[in-house]
């Protein structure tokens, strides 16, 4: 391992994918220095996800004073209302909370990094693991979308580049790029796949 991947944890993408990975976080680190960097990185895209939540909540906010609607009670606001300035103001203070900082991290980053790793052989996918945090810590999700969908390997570029090559043969050589583009995504599809889609689109039986 020391061979192939040498300190691996001054790599920051590496260090930030197993800090966000709900099964290892902080855990693997032995050098102190890569885990601040890692945990300076990760924090500053948690706050960059909370500025863009409140922009977009504040806006939404003042488009319906300006409307007057009343679709979404979450978001609109009744002008006729004695408590809607209030409850406003417990939504603004409460997007402030989710700002804070401890230590140095948005708040939501530290009560992720404070919750225990989830068990390593009962949750393989790290992704899948996400699913049951993601409505508690939304935007370390966020976070995590960013860094984990990034493909640490060229093989499956390098698969995928074969099978286009297998199907745009000479004898298919009239093929535009738009049905080459399915023809390729089909080949890639596995039978599992295919007879999990089926299944929810017809339901049982």
């Amino acid at each position: 391992m020391e061979h192939h991947f040498p300190n691996i944890e001054q790599n920051l993408l590496y260090a930030t994918a197993i800090l966000l990975d709900p099964r290892f976080k902080k855990v693997p680190f032995q050098n102190q220095a890569a885990l601040k960097a890692a945990e300076k990185e990760v924090g500053r895209l948690v706050s960059a996800s909370l500025a863009e939540s409140r922009a977009t909540d504040r806006a939404a906010y003042e488009a319906a004073m300006e409307e007057g609607a009343d679709a979404d009670p979450d978001v609109v606001v009744d002008q006729d209302d004695p408590w809607a300035a209030i409850d406003e103001q417990v939504r603004e203070s409460n997007r402030k909370a989710d700002g804070d900082r401890v230590g140095g991290l948005p708040v939501e980053l530290k009560q992720f990094l404070n919750r225990p790793p989830v068990d390593r052989k009962s949750n393989p996918n790290p992704l899948k693991s996400w699913q049951s945090l993601k409505g508690e810590y939304p935007n370390v999700w966020r976070a995590a979308l960013k860094i984990f969908t990034i493909v640490a390997t060229s093989v499956p570029c390098e698969r995928l580049f074969s099978h286009a090559g297998i199907i745009a043969n000479q004898l298919r050589s009239r093929l535009s790029g738009h049905h080459l583009d399915m023809l390729v995504f089909l080949r890639n599809v596995t039978p599992e796949e295919w007879f999990q889609g089926f299944a929810k689109a017809h339901g049982p039986g």
